[in-house]
């Protein structure tokens, strides 16, 4: 099994803002539904001159956004599962943010490697060690210590044609880094 981190290429994609009342409960993704109180309207494009992405940045929200060309492709069974679709209306496009309601105490906390604050809370973790047998069929998840900003997705050597990680490779879909932090 391998364990990747999934971050938003914030550097060379288009990103998202919320213009409407009650920003951070909008833009914060933390394991919760948002669903029954969410505005699909009020976003903008901030940097709508930076070329089109399949996936777009909404800050360190902790949520993936995507563009109709995944949403009508085969990546959008694995997305779903995962947690909530939420539109986002932005002019005459939409865009959906996924929020991810799987979030899994898999963290192996005596063999995970931290880094510290002065007063000895954890700040960052420098490597990451998983329970891999508490992962569930979603493909992707959060982990209770990170849950407000870091994705991941897990791949298994059998059919990887229908894990995150592959399948958006072989979509040749853009705007995602994938960063290899565990395997077994």
């Amino acid at each position: 099994m391998s364990i990747f981190k999934i971050e938003i290429n914030a550097n060379l994609v288009r990103r998202i803002l919320f213009e409407g009342d009650q920003l951070l409960e909008r833009i914060i993704f933390d394991g919760q539904e948002k669903a029954a109180f969410w505005d699909e309207n009020n976003w903008s494009i901030d940097n709508p001159k930076i070329k089109e992405t399949n996936f777009i940045n909404l800050g360190n929200s902790g949520a993936l956004v995507f563009d109709q060309k995944v949403y009508n492709s085969d990546l959008y069974a694995i997305l779903e599962r995962a947690g909530e679709i939420l539109p986002i209306k932005i002019k005459t496009q939409t865009y959906y943010a996924l929020n991810i309601l799987n979030v899994v105490n898999c963290l192996d906390k005596t063999l995970t490697q931290w880094e510290y604050y002065d007063n000895g809370s954890p700040f960052r973790i420098n490597k990451y060690h998983f329970k891999t047998k508490k992962m569930s069929a979603s493909l992707l998840f959060k982990i209770p210590e990170r849950n407000k900003t870091e994705i991941f997705c897990y791949s298994l050597p059998e059919n990887p044609e229908k894990q995150f990680y592959a399948m958006y490779q072989k979509l040749k879909f853009t705007g995602l880094n994938f960063e290899e932090i565990y395997s077994e």
